[in-house]
């Protein structure tokens, strides 16, 4: 008996020597992946036919189902409210834009009141990588790198045409003209990851994927439109680009990476995917011959097999202990009004997003009901090992059926401080190429 004690005590010291020499088990790293626009009206039929092989092995090996945010379906409002956790009239970023003391703004990372989920993880030591995630310019001083949306060449620009227009909804033809806010040069953190993205941009780069460019081929042609959508194409490929040097030099505990290029198609190209039925058709209503329709089907689709195959790039570094959560923020319907885009998401027709997710205490081929979008920032804040809030109105996804430390009554004590900012001038080239789609005079 002494000796089979003597044997255990010794079977445990040996345990505890060989933990110390190895070092405690590594935590899950999270990777969060946003595909704004992203539908499962589309994703849906292409995993059947096995178009979509990544987000196909996150439904198999994990949950597949949707993200249900509040009307009105506005991104600056959900993807805030997907890293803050709270709601938009809590977070401060209510729509595009804004009437402040000298007229109408653009929203930016200033707005936001409430810390986000890098703020949170950053003052637990928790390493991020933030790259591109909606609304963050300037960007925030973290635990890690944060690059902000204003990276990509040309996104104030986009968003100005666009917020004139939303203005004029909202304040009426009078309501002024939106300025551009102010912008950090200095769009990333630390500040050498502002040279490092420029390098990234500027540098002849291996393409990440074998799916061609949909907008290359000669049959595009001439169409400035689709000038801009392989700019889309592009840039998108950049931005991963991106993500994964930061994650080669950091390998954060935390990566969020945003990517807007599906909504951006979407917009233009959804008469490829259906059309007003005739009962619904307004006069003045354009609808597209059909062999264009065809064509604009195809172009769709292959930028979701593309968006797929960026996301397995993303994935590559992410064991199977590792969390992976791909979320989008709407879907899409059909434009009944002859002056919006193709691809509108206005009803309930268009509410859901998409989510995919796997990872330690999450069941294989789960499918789950559709979460709120308060519960994305819980979620992660789960994964990562974080303790809730009691003052969220959100709380983490079921399906992730992991324990959880105690909760605290709030995080809104977290301190986050963004980089000092100035005034920059708005991308004269990609303000043109938004004249020739009529977004602007």
């Amino acid at each position: 008996m002494r000796s089979s004690l003597l044997s255990i005590v010794a079977s445990v010291a040996l345990l505890a020597l060989a933990c110390g020499e190895r070092g405690a088990p590594r935590a899950p790293r999270v990777l969060v992946v946003g595909l704004d626009g992203a539908t499962n009206k589309v994703i849906t039929p292409l995993i059947a036919v096995g178009g979509l092989p990544h987000l196909a092995g996150l439904a198999r090996s994990g949950v597949a189902g949707a993200v249900r945010p509040e009307r009105p379906i506005l991104s600056p409002r959900i993807w805030t409210t997907y890293a803050t956790g709270v709601l938009p009239d809590q977070h401060g970023v209510l729509d595009w834009v804004r009437r402040g003391d000298s007229g109408l703004r653009l929203y930016s990372n200033l707005d936001r009141t409430v810390p986000a989920i890098w703020n949170i993880a950053s003052e637990r030591g928790i390493t991020v990588g933030v790259v591109n995630w909606l609304i963050t310019q300037p960007p925030d001083r973290v635990n890690g790198v944060m690059i902000s949306d204003h990276a990509v060449p040309g996104m104030t620009a986009s968003r100005l045409p666009m917020a004139r227009d939303i203005a004029t909804q909202r304040f009426g033809a009078g309501g002024g003209e939106v300025l551009a806010p102010e912008v950090a040069i200095a769009y990333a953190h630390p500040p050498e990851w502002v040279e490092r993205s420029q390098r990234i941009r500027s540098e002849r780069r291996p393409a990440l994927t074998e799916i061609a460019d949909p907008f290359s081929g000669p049959e595009w042609q001439g169409h400035s439109i689709f000038d801009f959508l392989r700019s889309v194409y592009r840039d998108d490929e950049l931005t991963v680009h991106t993500a994964l040097e930061v994650d080669a030099a950091l390998k954060p505990s935390l990566l969020m990476v945003y990517l807007p290029g599906v909504d951006r198609v979407s917009h233009l190209l959804w008469q490829g995917m259906e059309v007003p039925p005739p009962g619904a058709r307004p006069p003045g209503l354009r609808v597209h011959p059909p062999e264009l329709r065809a064509r604009h089907r195809r172009a769709l689709l292959e930028y979701y097999r593309f968006s797929d195959a960026l996301l397995g790039r993303l994935m590559a570094s992410f064991g199977t202990d590792d969390y992976v959560l791909v979320v989008s923020d709407h879907g899409f319907e059909a434009s009944t009004s002859p002056v919006t885009m193709p691809g509108v998401h206005e009803t309930d027709d268009a509410r859901d997003g998409i989510l995919y997710a796997r990872g330690p205490g999450i069941p294989s081929a789960a499918r789950s009901e559709a979460i709120a979008f308060t519960d994305v920032m819980p979620t992660v804040l789960a994964a990562l090992g974080l303790p809730q809030a009691d003052d969220l109105p959100g709380s983490a996804a079921g399906f992730l059926q992991v324990p959880q430390p105690p909760a605290v009554a709030s995080y809104t004590g977290v301190a986050f401080e963004r980089i000092e900012s100035q005034a920059s001038d708005v991308d004269d080239e990609i303000l043109e190429k938004l004249r020739t789609l009529g977004y602007v005079d």
